[in-house]
């Protein structure tokens, strides 16, 4: 979308873009869209490949902040370009891609010394996604992301600065308290707000921008983030495929847990994407504001990233022996999560609670059982109970749907 769809003014007093009516032709990801996702599939596999061989929950919490960094600085450019459209800084998408290479090869979870690259990459990242959605020195315009307030409150940013002096627990502290910042920014701002703000400061520079309130696209927007969840999904259908061609002598028990595997993925895959919107389970298109969505996404994509990294150190020996207690905590917890954020997201749709018991008790407290009680499972035993709670949460699904509960294919 470019600037010729600048709307009439709101009541602030600035132009209102990304309103978008039925006539309008639907809009695909772009050629620069999809080579930019590209780096989201190189750092989720190389985030993941980093926590092979780890058995404590500390590496796995480095890797979700890590994962949310990098979440946040993709998510950046991505709401840029759904909004700006065909009037994108190839440039500044280019080196977005870059900085967030630099960001996936320096993570600080296996070893520490590039702690310091990784969070001065996030940093420029973060401060370029702040600096497109200004005008070039030709057009005196500022943007403002009114469904991605971070853009313009870039507090967030500033304890990843700070973190360059410090080293250690202090560090990876300051990028948690970061983060959490940004996502409660997410959560409580509120654009016209943002807005408002933006043009008083304007209103006292000498040579102050047109101030421009932009929306963001929401089909377009549902397939970016619905490509993302496919991402990391992808990452775990890899492990699950280099498992396999890594063993030497393929036998019965090793065909069961990667088969588990598989199956568990397949059930994650059909309530993300055919049950859901933007890669959310079971989530209506516009049944949630866009920064509700946002926060949706991002606790998704966190929970099936630890399930991702989960599943990669449970093949890492696809026998029948039992997991490390860790590896195993982690997988029924994201599934359990995964789970919740699905019943949240029905809960838009249906709005009947008592129709959460079965899932619950499926989805939630199950995987949570097995997390308690399964230290003596094997791993393909794990993983097929682990898909087979999946498997009763999308049949629930599917016999409610059916018998006129919500539609059969969300994300249409």
């Amino acid at each position: 979308m470019s600037e010729m769809d600048d709307g009439e003014a709101s009541p602030h007093g600035t132009a209102r873009v990304g309103e978008h009516t039925g006539e309008e032709s639907e809009r695909h990801a772009s050629w620069l869209e999809l080579f930019f996702d590209l780096v989201a599939v190189a750092g989720v596999a190389v985030l993941s490949q980093q926590l092979h061989g780890a058995e404590s929950a500390s590496p796995f919490g480095i890797a979700l902040v890590c994962f949310l960094a990098f979440w946040s600085a993709w998510m950046s450019f991505t709401v840029y370009g759904n909004i700006v459209g065909d009037g994108v800084l190839a440039i500044a998408v280019l080196l977005a891609m870059f900085g967030l290479a630099v960001m996936a090869a320096s993570a600080p979870i296996e070893h520490g010394e590039h702690a310091g690259i990784f969070a001065l990459a996030y940093v420029l990242v973060r401060a370029l996604g702040a600096r497109v959605w200004r005008g070039g020195r030709r057009e005196s315009v500022l943007r403002i992301a009114q469904d991605w307030p971070v853009a313009q409150l870039t507090a967030g940013g500033l304890p990843w600065l700070v973190s360059l002096w410090f080293t250690g627990g202090w560090r990876y502290g300051l990028w948690a308290a970061g983060i959490g910042l940004d996502l409660l920014i997410i959560g409580i701002a509120r654009g016209h707000h943002v807005t408002r703000h933006a043009t008083r400061r304007a209103a006292g520079a000498n040579r102050a921008p047109r101030i421009v309130a932009t929306t963001v696209d929401a089909p377009h927007f549902g397939e970016r983030l619905g490509l993302f969840i496919l991402i990391v999904l992808g990452e775990s259908v890899m492990t699950a495929t280099e498992a396999l061609a890594e063993v030497p002598d393929w036998t019965t028990g090793e065909y069961f847990t990667i088969a588990g595997a598989f199956a568990l993925l397949a059930g994650l895959w059909a309530m993300a994407l055919p049950r859901g919107f933007g890669g959310i389970p079971k989530l209506a298109a516009d049944s949630v504001p866009v920064r509700a969505l946002l926060l949706l996404h991002c606790a998704t994509a966190a929970a099936l990233v630890t399930l991702a990294d989960s599943i990669a150190a449970v093949l890492r020996d696809p026998g029948e022996q039992a997991p490390a207690g860790t590896v195993r905590w982690l997988l029924c917890a994201s599934v359990a999560a995964f789970t919740l954020i699905g019943m949240g997201a029905d809960l838009t749709v249906r709005h009947r609670p008592a129709r959460m018991i079965l899932p619950g008790v499926a989805g939630v407290a199950a995987p949570l059982a097995v997390a308690v009680f399964g230290e003596r499972l094997g791993a393909g035993v794990l993983l097929w109970l682990v898909a087979a709670m999946v498997a009763i949460d999308l049949a629930i699904d599917l016999a409610t749907a059916r018998r006129g509960g919500g539609t059969l294919s969300r994300g249409e």
